[in-house]
């Protein structure tokens, strides 16, 4: 585990596989995006600590979708703190049954084959159950730290939102893309077409900034990255029909 920050009052907390964030806010506390896997509730802990803060302090929790490496700790840190957990219902509801896996398909090209026999195959399918307190939707305003939007990005899975923080310029991608080896497509979508689709509608937002699920953030100008890749029908991914 390992922490750094962004920008002030926004903290990359690097966990096993994947990365949380901690956005702090004078008036709302802390808000804690996704919660790593199974097991990560005392390294969130430890790095809340290390800024000073207290798990007290962790007042909102949201989760980008229902996979393991992102929903995994949840369960404990309701527990451990008394935040306010904000999911889709889509995934809430799996989330909530502790069987958290739809099927996946690799994205087309060899290197996600492989990825995707490696990294997502051997995950588990199971968490254990936790309940979301808010189900949010497409445009539902979360009204912590100047407003954060909830944005619908169905593809990676059936309930993946993205969050908007549009006072600081954030957005939290979770797993709708990557940002390995350059900004890309996921290597595993519940449905490929529909993942990209929500790609370009993401190019009709204004962020200065893209925080990864996995992979490092994109500090300065990410909503033009994110153009430059498919906002265009130039793109490859235009080019291909989404593959």
């Amino acid at each position: 585990m390992s922490v750094r920050e962004i920008q002030p009052g926004l903290h990359q907390i690097r966990l096993p596989g994947v990365n949380a964030f901690l956005l702090d806010s004078e008036s709302d506390g802390l808000t804690l995006v996704d919660t790593g896997v199974t097991g990560s509730a005392a390294m969130i802990s430890d790095a809340v600590r290390s800024l000073g803060r207290d798990l007290a302090d962790v007042r909102q929790i949201l989760i980008t979708h229902c996979h393991p490496d992102h929903s995994g700790g949840l369960a404990d840190l309701k527990k451990l703190t008394s935040a306010r957990v904000y999911m889709h219902r889509r995934d809430a509801l799996l989330v909530a049954s502790g069987r958290v896996m739809r099927r996946l398909l690799p994205t087309p090209g060899m290197l996600n084959s492989l990825l995707f026999r490696l990294i997502i195959a051997p995950k588990p399918s199971t968490v254990t159950p936790a309940k979301a307190d808010v189900l949010v939707g497409n445009g539902d305003e979360i009204p912590v730290a100047g407003g954060i939007s909830v944005i619908h990005t169905p593809g990676h899975t059936e309930g993946h939102v993205v969050f908007l923080a549009r006072k600081r310029g954030v957005l939290f991608v979770g797993d709708a893309a990557a940002n390995i080896l350059g900004l890309r497509l996921m290597i595993a979508y519940e449905h490929l077409h529909q993942g990209v689709m929500s790609l370009r509608h993401l190019c009709r937002f204004d962020f200065d900034v893209a925080c990864f699920g996995h992979g490092p953030t994109i500090r300065y100008a990410a909503a033009s990255r994110f153009r430059e890749r498919w906002g265009s029908p130039n793109s490859a991914e235009w080019r291909k029909g989404g593959m």
